[in-house]
């Protein structure tokens, strides 16, 4: 199928697609779905495979493209908004941001550079009040209201980093 929801009405698009979810799952036919509207692919496929100029850059799970891109340009594509790539520095397998140490939640391999990029999606970032573990200070910069959830743009040590955070949490305006 290529594209066969894109020009479909909202409300109809919804129950296309768990028409063809149920569909899928009932008959388990072999399905190449192309589409570039990654909620579609990912809400219904067990399997996605991102490509970029004609070749493939991962394939895998939805969850699996969202929690480990392969690069930036996976990282980018799925989410949204799209993950923040943060440039921290790095000495000994130590990674530094605005001379704080960073936890990282997988182990990392040391590379030969001094200066590396980290992912961290706008869902795993929070706004906390006060110093700790992996806190680093920010400024905010803007507000967008997306429905049940504000999209914060915060700048950090110079670096633009976006925060997904449900509307009851704090009073961003």
């Amino acid at each position: 199928m290529d594209e066969p929801l894109t020009v479909i009405d909202p409300q109809l698009k919804h129950s296309l697609r768990r028409k063809i979810r149920e569909i899928t799952e009932q008959f388990q036919p072999t399905v190449i779905y192309v589409t570039h509207d990654q909620y579609e692919a990912m809400s219904f496929a067990q399997e996605l495979l991102v490509m970029k100029d004609g070749r493939a850059v991962q394939q895998g799970t939805p969850e699996q493209l969202f929690e480990a891109p392969s690069s930036t340009y996976v990282g980018y594509f799925i989410g949204s908004p799209a993950m923040n790539f943060l440039t921290v520095d790095q000495s000994g397998g130590r990674f530094t941001l605005c001379g704080r140490t960073l936890s990282a939640a997988w182990d990392i391999i040391p590379q030969s550079t001094t200066e590396v990029q980290i992912g961290v999606r706008p869902e795993y970032v929070k706004v906390v009040k006060g110093p700790g573990p992996n806190t680093f200070p920010g400024r905010l910069r803007g507000v967008s209201d997306h429905g049940a959830q504000r999209v914060l743009e915060v700048e950090v040590a110079g670096q633009l980093v976006t925060v997904k955070t449900p509307r009851e949490e704090g009073p961003f305006r």
